[in-house]
Formats: C-alpha cells, sequence, structure tokens
C-alpha cells in the first residue's frame, strides 16, 4: 500500500481531522483514515496518466495532489476548524478534481471521446480555424496527429472537472469485478456524491459555488459522532484556493521539462513555476518568492507569473467575501502581496537587467470608446447602421436555433415596429432565435468586441451547433453598441430557447453607457412566449426628422418597410414591419433565390447610392431585365448570386445598382450589375467586402450574361458599357462591342479585321467629354479609339466615402481580361505581332499620360490617355535593344 506522505501528514488538516487518534470516535476515524488512504492509492494510479495524455501541462500527479494539504492548511490557518468528516470529503475532492484530465479515466476510453457531441463540434472549428474549411466524416473520426493532440488536450481539459463528479462511482473491471476508487460503499454512499460535486466545483463560477451549496450535510448513519456535519461551501472555498495558490517548483520539475516539447503558452508557465518557492503567510498575505531572478528573455515568464498570482488574489478575495457574506470562519489568506502592482510583485519575484512596470495599454473613458468605436468612427454618420447591426444579431440567432434544433429552412421571424409613446419614439426588433442565457448576456454582450459566436462557450451552450454547418454573420462583438448611436435608452428582453417562460430576464440601459445597466427578471407582460430577443430603443431623434431612421439624405423619408427591404435584402428569416399599428411582410426567408425576377427588380429599386430613391420602372422595361436575371452559382450548386449585367449609366430608365449582401444584409452597392451577389466582410464596419463567389463561378455567369445585353439594351454605347463589366468579371465579351472608333463600334473579332493606323490612342470616353465640353468646333484626331466609360474596374462601391471600390476586379485572373486588354489584342492581330508581348509593352511603358488627341481655334486639345506606336514596339523588340529577334509574327 502507497504510504502516506509527509506532506500530507504534516498538514494541519490532516492533523486536525483524518490525523486524530486520542478521541471517543477513533474508530470511525481510523475507518475514514482507513478509505481514503486505499482512495489516495488508487487515485495516485489515474493521476499518473495525466502527463502521458497531457504531457504540456505541469505536475499533476499524486505529489500535486498531496501538496493541496499543505497549501490549503496554510490557506486557511492553522486552527481552522473542520470536523473529520469534512476532512474526508475535502482530501477525496482533492484527489478527484484533476482526474478526469486522463483517457483512463474517461468511461470508454478515447472512443468514446470521439463519439462525444464535444468532440465532433471541436474537430469543426480546430478545421475552421486552421485549415479554414470543414472536416470530412473520416477526419471527424481520425483526424491527423496534430489535430488529434489539439483536440485531445482541449477536450480533456473541459470535461475533467465534470467527469471528476461521477468519478467516485464509476467502475473499473478487473476480471469481471468492479473496482471502485471508494471500496467502502456505506462511505461511497454517504459522501460520493459530494466529493465529487466539490471536486467539480473547482471549474465553476464564485457565484455557482454560492448557488449551489446552501446546506450542511449531517453526519453519517454509522458514525458514533453527532456533529460530523459537512459543509460543502466551506470545502469546496478551500479546494479552490489551495489549487489556485500552488504554483511552486514542485509542479515544474527542470527534469521532466527536459523530456518535454512545450508550446509558447506551456513554457511560460513551466519557466516561472520552476523558479517560485513555496508560498508563506504573513498577517494576511499570502507571499510568493523566487529562488532566481527572471532575465529579460523570461520577461514573459514574469509577466504570466503575475496573471496567475493575480488570479489567485482575486479567488482570495473572492472567498474572503463569500464566507464573510455567509457567516462562515474566514480564512486566514485573504489576498497576495505585490498582485496589485507590477513594481511591488518584484520586490519577492524578482527580476534581472529589467524593470516591470504597470505599462499595460488601458482605456480610460469606455464609454467614449465604444460610443466611438462602436459607432460614428466605424461606421460612419448614418442612422440605420443600428437597425442593420440588430437584425443582423437576430438573423444569426434565428440560423443559430434553426441548425441546432434542426428546424425547417423557412423557420425564424423577425419583426422591427415603430411606436409612439408619451411623445417618444421606439423602435424594437424581435426574434424567435435562440435567446442567451444570463451568462451570454452578462458575459458577452456586455463585452465589447467580445463574439459568442467565435468563443468557446458556444460549445457549452449549444453542443453540436458548430459542427451543424452553421455560420454566423457576425464575429467581432461589437454590433450591438452601435445601437447607442440613435438611442441612450435601451431594453434588451431575452429568453434563452431551453429556459422556462419565468426565466425571461431584461437588461435596461437607463439614460446612457456611463450609468450602469440593470438586470431583472421579466415582468409578466413582458415574458417572451417561445424563446428569442426583443431589443427596444427609445429613439433620441424622431424617424422622420434629420437625422432620424427614416430620414433621407434628399431630404425625404421613406416607410419602415422600405428601409428595412433596403437594408436586408435576402436574409434567411422572414421579416415583418409594423408602423401605424399596419403589420407588413418585407421578405420571406432566402425567398430572393427563387422570387420572381420583377419582385426582386421590385425590391432593389429603393435602392440608390447615398439615397434612398424609389425607382418606378415601365413595366415592358422591368420584364426584360427580369428575364437576363441568371444564378450564379457555387461548386457544390448553391446559389450565391441571382443577377444580370447592366448599364452603369445612372440615367438610364432600366438601370437599377444591385446589393453585395453579407448575412442577408446589404454591405456594398454594385455598378453595372443589377441583383443580390452574396459576400464577405473584409472590414468590422462589412462597407468593403467582396463576393462569395470565386473567380471562376463568377466568370461563367457573366460569359453567358454577354449573349443577353442585346436583349435589354439595343444601343451600342450600353453593349460597350455592359462589355466592360463582363470583362471585369473574368467573363468573355463575345459579341458585344469593346470600343469605338471613327464614329463606329466594334467588338474584338471586328477590330481585329480592319486595317488599323500603325499609331493608335486609347482613351476613355469620359476623357474626350471633358476635355471637349468647353471648345467649339473641337477637331478630333481619326486614330482614336475610345473603350469604356473608364479605365479602372470599379464595380463594388462602398457606403463610406473614402473607401472607393476594392481589388477583388483587380485580381489576376481578371486583369488580362479587362477591355484595354482586349484592344490590345485586336491591335495586336491587325498589325500581325505578338499579342501578350504587345500587352505586356503597352502597360510596362505606356502608362495613362498627357496625349495630343485634336485642335481647335483655341490650341491643342490633351486628354489622359494610352499612346500605342508599333514602330516603337517593334525597336523596342529588335536585336539592338534586348538581343533578341524582331516581334514574332501570329495570324
Amino acid at each position: 500500500m502507497l504510504e502516506l506522505s509527509k506532506t500530507v501528514l504534516q498538514s494541519s488538516v490532516w492533523k486536525n481531522t483524518l490525523g486524530i487518534t486520542d478521541t471517543d470516535h477513533s474508530i470511525d476515524i481510523e475507518r475514514l483514515r482507513n478509505s481514503f488512504i486505499q482512495f489516495r492509492e488508487r487515485a495516485a494510479q489515474l493521476a499518473n496518466e495525466i502527463r502521458t495524455d497531457l504531457p504540456e501541462l505541469t505536475i499533476h500527479d499524486i505529489t500535486h495532489l498531496d501538496s493541496l494539504w499543505e497549501t490549503g492548511s496554510q490557506i486557511i490557518g492553522e486552527n481552522y476548524k473542520l470536523t473529520p468528516t469534512e476532512g474526508y470529503v475535502l482530501g477525496g475532492a482533492i484527489l478527484l478534481h484533476d482526474l478526469g484530465m486522463s483517457i483512463a479515466a474517461t468511461p470508454g476510453g478515447a472512443e468514446s471521446l470521439k463519439n462525444t457531441q464535444r468532440w465532433i463540434d471541436l474537430i469543426h472549428s480546430t478545421y475552421q480555424t486552421s485549415m479554414g474549411r470543414q472536416p470530412t466524416l473520416e477526419e471527424v473520426q481520425s483526424p491527423p496527429a496534430d489535430i488529434y493532440k489539439t483536440v485531445v488536450f482541449e477536450l480533456l481539459r473541459r470535461i475533467h472537472a465534470e467527469n471528476a463528479e461521477k468519478l467516485a462511482f464509476s467502475t473499473f473491471n478487473y476480471k469481471g469485478t468492479n473496482l471502485y476508487l471508494i471500496e467502502d460503499p456505506e462511505i461511497r454512499q454517504s459522501f460520493g456524491r459530494v466529493i465529487g460535486e466539490i471536486a467539480h466545483s473547482h471549474w465553476w463560477s464564485i457565484s455557482e459555488i454560492e448557488r449551489r451549496f446552501t446546506d450542511q450535510i449531517g453526519s453519517p448513519p454509522w458514525a458514533s459522532a453527532s456533529d460530523w456535519h459537512v459543509n460543502p461551501l466551506k470545502l469546496a472555498c478551500i479546494l479552490r484556493a489551495a489549487d489556485a495558490a500552488h504554483l511552486d517548483a514542485r509542479r515544474a520539475p527542470t527534469f521532466v521539462r527536459s523530456l518535454t516539447t512545450l508550446n509558447s503558452t506551456s513554457a511560460q508557465h513551466w519557466d516561472f513555476q520552476e523558479k517560485l518557492l513555496k508560498p508563506y503567510l504573513k498577517e494576511d498575505a499570502l507571499i510568493f518568492t523566487s529562488g532566481e531572478s527572471f532575465p529579460l528573455q523570461e520577461a514573459s515568464a514574469w509577466w504570466t507569473c503575475l496573471d496567475s498570482l493575480r488570479m489567485v488574489d482575486k479567488e482570495l478575495r473572492n472567498i474572503d467575501a463569500l464566507l464573510t457574506e455567509h457567516s462562515e470562519p474566514r480564512f486566514s489568506a485573504k489576498r497576495v502581496a505585490g498582485a496589485d502592482q507590477p513594481e511591488r510583485l518584484a520586490k519577492y519575484i524578482r527580476t534581472q537587467d529589467w524593470h516591470p512596470i504597470n505599462a499595460t495599454i488601458s482605456i480610460s473613458d469606455i464609454p467614449n470608446i465604444i460610443k466611438s468605436i462602436g459607432g460614428e468612427e466605424l461606421y460612419g454618420k448614418n442612422p440605420q447602421v443600428p437597425l442593420r447591426e440588430l437584425i443582423q444579431n437576430s438573423s444569426d440567432a434565428i440560423r443559430a436555433r434553426r441548425y441546432y434544433e434542426d428546424r425547417t429552412e423557412d423557420y425564424g421571424e423577425i419583426v422591427v415596429e415603430l411606436t409612439e409613446l408619451n411623445s417618444s419614439h421606439w423602435l424594437t426588433i424581435s426574434d424567435n432565435g435562440t435567446g442567451m442565457s444570463m451568462t451570454v448576456l452578462t458575459d458577452f454582450l456586455l463585452d465589447f468586441g467580445k463574439s459568442f459566436w467565435s468563443s468557446n462557450r458556444v460549445h457549452e451552450e449549444f453542443p453540436g451547433l458548430l459542427s451543424s454547418g452553421f455560420k454566423s454573420t457576425g464575429k467581432y462583438g461589437i454590433g450591438f453598441f452601435s445601437a447607442f448611436m440613435i438611442s441612450e435608452k435601451i431594453k434588451v428582453i431575452t429568453r434563452h430557447a431551453e429556459s422556462a417562460k419565468k426565466d425571461t430576464l431584461v437588461l435596461e440601459f437607463g439614460s446612457s453607457l456611463r450609468e450602469r445597466p440593470i438586470l431583472r427578471p421579466a415582468s409578466s407582460e413582458e415574458c417572451i412566449r417561445d424563446g428569442g430577443t426583443k431589443i427596444c430603443l427609445q429613439l433620441r431623434t424622431p424617424p422622420t426628422h434629420k437625422g432620424g431612421i427614416l430620414y433621407t439624405n434628399d431630404e425625404q423619408s421613406i416607410s419602415l418597410n422600405d428601409l428595412c427591404t433596403f437594408l436586408a435584402p435576402a436574409t434567411d428569416a422572414t421579416i415583418y414591419t409594423i408602423e401605424n399599428g399596419t403589420r407588413t411582410l418585407t421578405a420571406k426567408g432566402n425567398d430572393w433565390k427563387e422570387i420572381d425576377g420583377k419582385e426582386l427588380l421590385s425590391r432593389l429599386q429603393t435602392r440608390h447610392f447615398n439615397i434612398f430613391k424609389k425607382q418606378n420602372l415601365p413595366l415592358d422595361t422591368q420584364e426584360k431585365i427580369s428575364q437576363n436575371i441568371r444564378p450564379i452559382k457555387s461548386s457544390d450548386g448553391e446559389i450565391i448570386g441571382r443577377a444580370c449585367i447592366s448599364s452603369s449609366f445612372a440615367e438610364h430608365d432600366a438601370y437599377i445598382r444591385g446589393a453585395l449582401v453579407i448575412g442577408g444584409l446589404e454591405a456594398c452597392l454594385l455598378w453595372g450589375i443589377c441583383g443580390i451577389l452574396l459576400g464577405k466582410p473584409l472590414r468590422a464596419s462589412r462597407d468593403e467586402s467582396e463576393p462569395l463567389a470565386t473567380p471562376e463561378e463568377l466568370s461563367t455567369w457573366a460569359s453567358e450574361q454577354a449573349h443577353l445585353v442585346p436583349n435589354l439594351f439595343p444601343e451600342k454605347q450600353d453593349q460597350l458599357d455592359c462589355a466592360e463589366t463582363i470583362l471585369n468579371c473574368g467573363g468573355d465579351s463575345g459579341p458585344l462591342p469593346i470600343c469605338r472608333f471613327k464614329d463606329q463600334y466594334y467588338s474584338e473579332e471586328e477590330l481585329s479585321q480592319l486595317t488599323l493606323p500603325e499609331e493608335l490612342i486609347i482613351i476613355p470616353s469620359y476623357e474626350i467629354y471633358s476635355a471637349t465640353r468647353n471648345i467649339e468646333n473641337p477637331k478630333l484626331n481619326n486614330n482614336i479609339i475610345t473603350c469604356s466609360t473608364s479605365l479602372s474596374s470599379h464595380i463594388i462601391h462602398s457606403r463610406n466615402p473614402f473607401i472607393s471600390s476594392n481589388n477583388y476586379f483587380e485580381s489576376s485572373i481578371h486583369g488580362k481580361k479587362k477591355i484595354i486588354h482586349r484592344v490590345l489584342r485586336a491591335i495586336a492581330k491587325s498589325w500581325n505581332v505578338e499579342q501578350e508581348t504587345l500587352i505586356d509593352f503597352v502597360i510596362r511603358e505606356n502608362d495613362e499620360d498627357t496625349v495630343l488627341i485634336g485642335n481647335s481655334p483655341s490650341g491643342p486639345i490633351l486628354a489622359e490617355g494610352v499612346m500605342v506606336t508599333k514602330a516603337d514596339f517593334l525597336a523596342q523588340r529588335s536585336p539592338s535593344n534586348d538581343g533578341k529577334s524582331s516581334a514574332t509574327l501570329s495570324s
């Protein structure tokens, strides 16, 4: 039998409980003592397995478990009163609290881990984080070694505490015999449950300990003493404090370290703990000291030490407050010396050749930072943004519930309502999504920049959600705070989907971010029927007044329904609006993929650059546009866009700008594309985004559009404009004109058949207009080729005036297909020279410059364009210039 260590035998907790020998109850104490010794011997074998499965952790073997008797004794004080049964229960909880960190302590072993939902969720999130994709079914069961190691570490770390609660009653079978960690059946029945709960509790919050441990447990029926009660609250605090404070070199042996390869995070914990001596108690403070100083190269380990000791300090202070509140005897150790300031801790944990100072980045005016960065500084002065952000939050919650509860694709409803009450205007956004637990409400919604959907908490609240295919639109954790752009009095009413109606919570902001919000139970009138969230905002500005959510830049107002249609044209949740008491269906979830083309156009007619402007297109024009709308599909057949190519002249009667949407919500405008493209954000504000479609997927759609354009636009100028967009999308412009030469429009093939001058000027049409609009009787040269409205690729337009477009359409696959390249290809054919070489030459040598395009009575006419001269090109290709033969001819 494994003998008890001196560390246990010499601790005051042991001496005052299980170590008592001279008493009227010696027989019962000996029974407890023998049971514990056997319990400890078996637990030691399981503790040895922890290092096998999680080698990067500091030591968790029996030496660590024994040390908690010593550390706990030091923290509570030598004369702290505990009963023998409390000594047994505390010792048992110490033995169990970390044993779940080994596969050996997991019922069913490694294979059982793979069959849990947590395993599947962690595999999915690890693949998504490390590889940017979801795993295959085979990879879920048999991941590569590095991912297997990562997932096993994280999973055992997460479940070890809850597994510890079950271990007292777990059986270990040997030759048909069931063995228990606690062999004495009466002791196991009396204390197995509470031992497991206390072991589990070291992973709970302090408030959870207070909530769960409310009553004492009486003496066991087999004991002769009637006052051997057990106080779980007190014992849970001892275990919690001792486990947090055991940070000395016994947990980081140098030789063991030499046998282990550690990641950077684990290495810092080993580095600082191997330098720490045992703490000692002075007055009410635990004092930690180091044997060696921390040189500059180990500064990170020193700061990790400070963070760890601050955690211990927080635990001791919280425990002291809890014990005081419940009139329980307080512990001797109530704080950690020096944990408040780096300079003070450096007196005990010394540094060498550097000085730790309190120079961490801090924010002094948190409400102002949230209001600015989470408001106008990020989103601009756009009062509609908060509504968009709150609709997005509702959409994410609905989508999560749809996946988590395996609901139908059409599940989910968002209701946006405007009401007036006592001269105050209220905007309310309601949904029947997941709702929020108190933890999510307080730890995530109120934590600026902390997204619940991106956190590990998702695994606990909604096991199986991440592996179900769910993806959230929100990922930055800042959208809710945009509400303070338009409101100061805000009420959040929420009920977690798995909670009872009476558990509905209300979080109220009274007048601003500078006041603490109030969390309270909902009144009967406020309770939510079936889970979900309702956010009520008292608007600072009336909706139709300047600066209000319905006010537009053209000094007009629009309806709430039109605003929601504009903001959310393609959500996967059904949206209703209520204004003046009238309920209106804005859009059904995902209906943009299948509604009639004319209806889709009608939804997009509220869209206009920087203003809301309702266009009333003639029915025959709507019909023509709708006939050109085609789906854009991903490689797996999913519809990721539905649009047609359109002439981008704003005054055209068949022109409607398109929308690039993220999570169904409008992010950017599309010029030259009429319809909807799904996108992904490049910035937290989502005012810079790019399509989900790959260049190849967009190219296929654009090439098809080239043959549909003439049906909608018979005018050659419109066709030329459409050709530019098609080429910028990577498509083939086919029969469409790509330029104008001597008052005629030509496709690439037609231009290549002409005998072109050996000196040409390529210039966008708007440059000619700009150069000649104030000149009478201009006479232009006859060697000018006009192509497109510009030489750039501005299809995606942000609503942020400081972001004109992004470079998605400048990518390499599209770059060689832009309209100027097609014109140069045709010129090369006409001149009978190598195409790609001419293109490279012109792009390299002839950036847009000031060129002479004609004359007038007042003098020469100059404009920005590109001069292309065959003689210069051939000279550049001659042997005298580059040692190569003259330009290779091609048919």
